[in-house]
């Protein structure tokens, strides 16, 4: 869900009625069928099982596969060793998450090696300047497809609600570069594979 451009709520309000779907669109038997598939209690132990399975997997390995070797770079990601990661996940929950102290086990183990700014500095990941890029680059492409005019003809979402993401985007009242990437996506994959049939 964190990972998605919309939560259920937004998603109500997103959608025309016809559009709208009578359960969560998280709710999906591959989900659930991953999900039980991880041999825990917990929640939030089964949804690392999912990420590992297919974020991980599928979407942060690639990228990095990619821009290693287009740079003729060997890249190697030694905590995804097989029996280091079988024994992981064997670890009680408590040695991985303690309070609001993610990867507790590694933190302790680094005290040993690394400086406390090192340890405890927020997460990098490996962001692209969407949301700029929306102001800038792809402003012209974005008012193309996500205008007021142009959603309301199309009959899928409400013009009103991305209008207003479209709006406070612009204006740097909030950041919505996720939600209206998502949208920018669907809008140019709907016009290439979908409208060209109709």
């Amino acid at each position: 869900t964190w990972l998605g451009n919309f939560d259920n709520y937004e998603l109500l309000s997103l959608m025309q009625p016809q559009y709208k779907i009578p359960h969560s669109p998280y709710d999906l038997p591959l989900i659930r069928e991953h999900m039980h598939a991880c041999d825990t209690e917990k929640n939030w132990e089964r949804a690392l099982w999912l990420d590992m399975r297919f974020y991980l997997q599928d979407n942060m390995l690639v990228k990095i596969d990619r821009a290693s070797m287009y740079n003729s770079l060997e890249v190697r990601v030694p905590f995804l060793d097989k029996k280091l990661a079988q024994y992981i996940f064997r670890l009680p929950a408590h040695l991985k998450y303690r309070g609001k102290i993610s990867k507790y086990i590694l933190k302790q183990l680094a005290t040993d090696y690394l400086p406390e700014e090192i340890i405890n500095r927020p997460k990098k990941g490996f962001g692209i300047p969407v949301g700029t890029w929306l102001k800038e680059d792809l402003a012209d492409m974005m008012e193309d497809y996500l205008n007021y005019d142009f959603i309301k003809k199309q009959g899928i979402f409400n013009p009103d609600y991305v209008h207003k993401l479209v709006y406070t985007h612009i204006t740097g009242k909030q950041n919505n570069r996720k939600p209206l990437w998502g949208l920018l996506m669907f809008q140019l994959w709907y016009e290439n594979y979908f409208a060209k049939k109709e």
